[in-house]
């Protein structure tokens, strides 16, 4: 994300393209929801510069974003969408559970390397396989109580054994390695954002907010 200082520079160049003030982008990148998408707005703008004559909003509320003219041939329209992460919540919630994960094996004195994880998601939601974890303030209750503790049990009994471990509850499954060679441990699991059906494309959704269809 740009700085203060850099979208106001930004901005500038910006009017400088298109001749004018943009009093409503200057008033939307005064918003924190709505920042991003309007930084990226300006990008875009800057870019299209680059290989044509910009105009912006020729047609306010009826016409997409930006008109741009070629040297040669018709003018192209484009329309600016930015995708925010859909799935921003589990990802966080990713992040957070593996250090709790790996926070235990350091406690336990289990060498990191030989534990590998997998994140894997409803492979029938149509919204593609959405992870299920624990929410932030479960740490413990996590590490008790959803059989992990039995996991690592069973290796700090057997450290020269093979040992598994999948959550019913979450979307989280373990395993131990006893010959895996260090110093990096591995893990890995499906991509949330890998939509079955059109409608469930993030692009989709925006293009639909935004009344193009």
């Amino acid at each position: 994300m740009l700085k203060e200082e850099q979208a106001a520079a930004l901005l500038t160049r910006c009017e400088t393209i298109i001749g004018k003030k943009l009093s409503d982008v200057q008033r939307k990148l005064q918003q924190p929801d709505a920042r991003s998408a309007t930084v990226w707005e300006l990008l875009v703008i800057e870019a299209a510069s680059q290989i044509g004559t910009v105009e912006y909003e020729p047609h306010p509320g009826g016409s997409l974003d930006i008109r741009l003219h070629l040297p040669h041939g018709r003018p192209i329209w484009l329309e600016v969408a930015f995708l925010y992460p859909r799935f921003w919540k589990e990802e966080r919630k990713s992040e957070a559970v593996l250090q709790w994960i790996f926070q235990e094996v350091k406690r336990r004195a289990i060498p990191p390397w030989k534990i590998q994880y997998r994140l894997d998601g409803d492979r029938k939601n149509t919204a593609g396989p959405v992870w299920a974890l624990p929410d932030l303030h479960e740490r413990k209750r996590f590490l008790k109580d959803s059989g992990i503790s039995k996991f690592f049990d069973n290796i700090c009994s057997a450290l020269n054994d093979q040992h598994v471990f999948s959550s019913s509850q979450y979307s989280i499954a373990l395993s131990y390695t006893p010959n895996a060679s260090g110093p990096y441990s591995s893990g890995g699991g499906l991509l949330q954002e890998s939509s079955k059906t059109i409608k469930e494309h993030a692009l989709y959704k925006v293009l639909k907010r935004k009344k193009l269809f």
